[in-house]
């Protein structure tokens, strides 16, 4: 029998919402903020630095930054966002066989966030499909929302009775 090359998350919550909450930039400053705590992270660890010092001002970017330096710890805390987001796209792609997954978000501004999401879907399914960052970045919802109140500004009206 194979070995199987994925390593299962460790903590896996069931419930609406949990891709999320575990795959999103807010997730793996949550994630980020429970591992450091875990691991009895303080103002000096470099994550913590990066964050100015504090564990509950840590977030995905000071996560983020330091793994692509190449920082264990930070490269550490990714594995289970990573691993969530990656499983995630590897359905849809196995499902739609697309040629092309655009990523958006603030973790789309990261190029370690894209290489290791690539290498990581190659795990979970054989279609070659490209993944690429999202021109409009973390910009993209609120331009979206700007453009419906422009373009349809009674539709807000409508949903919110």
């Amino acid at each position: 029998m194979s070995q199987n090359r994925y390593r299962q998350p460790q903590r896996i919550v069931r419930g609406f919402g949990r891709f999320e909450s575990h795959a999103s930039g807010t997730g793996i400053g949550v994630y980020a903020r429970q591992w450091l705590t875990e691991h009895r992270a303080d103002h000096t660890h470099p994550i913590v630095e990066h964050a100015g010092g504090q564990i509950e001002q840590v977030n995905a970017v000071d996560v983020l930054r330091l793994a692509q330096a190449g920082h264990p710890d930070a490269q550490q805390i990714m594995t289970v966002p990573i691993d969530y987001m990656a499983a995630g796209i590897a359905n849809m792609i196995s499902l739609l066989n697309p040629e092309c997954v655009v990523i958006g978000g603030g973790v789309a501004d990261s190029s370690y966030y894209i290489e290791q999401l690539h290498q990581r879907i190659g795990h979970f399914t054989p279609i070659q499909t490209q993944l690429v960052p999202a021109v409009l970045g973390n910009t993209a919802g609120a331009l979206g929302a700007v453009y419906g109140v422009l373009h349809h500004p009674l539709a807000i009206y409508k949903h919110s009775r």
